[in-house]
């Protein structure tokens, strides 16, 4: 009886689990973004900019007075409401001449302000901040802000499945990090590269391929499997990635992730997390690492209702993955609190999504008797959106060493809680300031 409640669970819900799989990982649409300006209407806006800016541009020629200009232009962007160019010419103007003050977080600040508007890709944008900050750096404290720098980008470019560059931030932060005398930092950036460019990536590629194969086929194994570690390792989304490694052909990833869905299973928790912490044990890398979280998920269930040497066997493993791998970001830390700070739960968080739209390009063919035709040919394009709503949720972990904040986000529409992980610097200003507060209890 459990084994066909447990098998029709899964196919349950493997009968739409295929339209998931389509716009891979795509968080539900936002606000939309505004196109980037065309050139003409940024060209009509850089000659009022020019009027206005031109003699303070002019003058700007120190660091110093690079700085000051680069933030002068961003406030102003900041009050442009009813001028779309405007207010991306003064954002690009803001980023570059910031960047040429060697303003490293204000060049940075003007590509956020741009992002919340318009779709760019604001990774791209600050990778090549980075660069350009390399070429001028001159001491090593400066090498160092941009190999964190870089480093602190990977993640992001990661999230938007844009591998290579995210590889590339990390060759730039091995490079700097003998600049910046931190010689540990740089093969740390270059596993970490490698991991990028030969586990993530690959895995990308093949749910990818096996997306269009769940198509015409949503319980297909191979296909599953490719598609459930993919969000389960790249993307730590186990909330939908452990339904598809049920139906997949991985058979040890398969008989655990059937085991968390089978609601009638006597395994308890802590058993379910000792399944998970065996096969981790198998793996190497961040897909070992990422196995280890969910173990951690389902440990954390368990440990309030343990005791005993049990209790003591789970906190211990809880700790030892806490401190084994503190930059990881998969093991959260408990979160310090006393009845002065009160419960927090509406939280201002990213919501980046993608969309697949369709563009025209023109094409021009040459015949000798007809010479040169040009035609519009219709191709599909990914456009990237970023942005940030409101949900309502409970703080569960706050790692105060690596920045990493996990919420339990209530699901809409009564639907199903999801625990997800957040960088403190992509959270709202009151989530900040209840996370400062809580760090004030527990400075260590």
């Amino acid at each position: 009886m459990k084994m066909t409640v447990r098998i029709a669970r899964v196919f349950f819900a493997a009968a739409s689990l295929w339209m998931l799989a389509v716009p891979l990982l795509l968080a539900e649409s936002g606000n939309k973004k505004q196109p980037v300006p065309s050139e003409a209407a940024q060209a009509e806006a850089m000659k009022i900019v020019k009027e206005v800016f031109g003699s303070e541009y002019a003058k700007a020629e120190s660091l110093a007075a690079k700085q000051a200009l680069g933030k002068t232009l961003l406030e102003k962007a900041r009050d442009t409401h009813d001028d779309m160019a405007g207010k991306f010419v003064l954002l690009k103007l803001s980023r570059d001449i910031s960047t040429q003050g060697l303003d490293g977080l204000a060049a940075f600040r003007a590509v956020d302000v741009m992002a919340e508007t318009f779709e760019i890709d604001p990774v791209e944008m600050k990778a090549a901040v980075l660069k350009y900050g390399a070429v001028h750096a001159k001491l090593g404290q400066h090498h160092k802000r941009l190999m964190e720098g870089a480093l602190s980008l990977v993640d992001a470019a990661v999230a938007e499945d844009n591998y290579s560059v995210a590889k590339r931030l990390c060759d730039f932060a091995a490079s700097e990090a003998p600049l910046a005398n931190e010689p540990a930092a740089r093969s740390l950036a270059a596993k970490r590269g490698a991991e990028v460019e030969e586990i993530l990536a690959v895995l990308y590629e093949k749910a990818q391929t096996a997306t269009a194969m769940l198509s015409a086929d949503p319980v297909n194994p191979q296909a599953n499997a490719a598609v459930g570690k993919y969000l389960c390792f790249a993307k730590g989304d186990w909330d939908r990635g452990v339904l598809m490694l049920a139906l997949g052909s991985a058979s040890d990833l398969k008989a655990m992730a059937e085991k968390e869905l089978d609601e009638l299973s006597p395994m308890r928790p802590e058993q379910v997390g000792d399944g998970w912490w065996e096969i981790a044990n198998k793996e190497d890398g961040v897909i070992k690492n990422q196995i280890q979280g969910r173990a951690a998920f389902w440990y954390r269930k368990a440990l309030p209702g343990l005791s005993g040497l049990m209790k003591d066997r789970v906190a211990k493993r809880l700790d030892s993955l806490a401190q084994e791998h503190p930059s990881a970001g998969v093991i959260e830390q408990p979160v310090p609190r006393n009845q002065s700070v009160p419960e927090h739960t509406t939280w201002r968080v990213p919501n980046n999504w993608s969309e697949q739209v369709q563009r025209w390009r023109t094409v021009i063919e040459y015949t000798p008797g007809g010479g040169h035709k040009s035609s519009q040919v219709p191709y599909t394009d990914t456009v990237h959106h970023y942005g940030a709503k409101t949900v309502q949720a409970k703080l569960v972990g706050y790692d105060q060493k690596t920045g990493i904040v996990v919420l339990k986000i209530a699901g809409e529409n009564g639907g199903k809680e999801s625990e997800q992980r957040f960088r403190y610097a992509a959270l709202g200003k009151e989530d900040k300031k209840y996370l400062d507060s809580i760090r004030k209890q527990a400075p260590n």
